[in-house]
Formats: structure tokens, C-alpha cells, sequence
């Protein structure tokens, strides 16, 4: 159990059907652990008869000063659930994805 909800793990959604697994982050304000997020980044993509891979999406506690860690820490298979981290860089949202995504190719 996490926050007094039963956690679905990635193969449970794996088997269901889900294309990605969204968790919180290391960075979080949740307190996942390297060690948890190392876990779900396994589990979607390990093994599993036919079923393809899925992608991990960490959430919460991303910024764009953060990027650079979180691309050493997960790799190129995953997509981040950035929020409120991009609204911080500047006004323009279209500019500060931009940025984010010039900052990911750069990691």
C-alpha cells in the first residue's frame, strides 16, 4: 500500500494493456527512492512473453534544473510529467518547452 491506496505495478498494468506507468520521482515530494524508480524502470521493461515494453513517466518535483539528473538517472526510454516545473522558466509555455526539450537532446 502507498498513501493508503493499493500501489498497480508495471506488470499488472503491463498485462492490462498500459503503454506507460506514471510514478513519482526520486525527486519527488513523495520520497519515491532511486531504488523504487530503479524498480519500475525494470519492471516496464523487462521481459515479459510478447508483451512490449512500457515507458516509465516520473512525475513531480521536475524543473529544468533538474533535467540534466533525471536524463542520467532514467535514460532516453521515458517521458517526464514535468507541470508546474515549466511554468517557473518564464511566461511563455511554448518557449519553456522548447527549452526543456533543448536541455533533454543536450543531457
Amino acid at each position: 500500500m502507498i498513501y493508503g491506496m493499493v500501489e498497480i505495478t508495471h506488470t499488472e498494468q503491463r498485462l492490462a494493456g498500459a503503454n506507460a506507468r506514471i510514478h513519482a520521482s526520486y525527486t519527488s515530494r513523495f520520497a519515491f527512492t532511486k531504488e523504487q524508480c530503479q524498480q519500475v524502470n525494470a519492471g516496464c521493461s523487462e521481459t515479459m512473453g510478447h508483451l512490449k515494453p512500457i515507458l516509465p513517466i516520473p512525475g513531480d518535483g521536475m524543473s529544468i534544473e533538474t533535467i540534466s539528473q533525471l536524463h542520467d538517472f532514467y535514460g532516453i526510454d521515458v517521458i517526464y510529467l514535468v507541470g508546474s516545473g515549466l511554468h517557473k522558466h518564464s511566461q511563455d509555455l511554448v518557449k519553456n518547452a522548447r527549452y526543456f526539450l533543448s536541455l533533454e537532446k543536450e543531457s
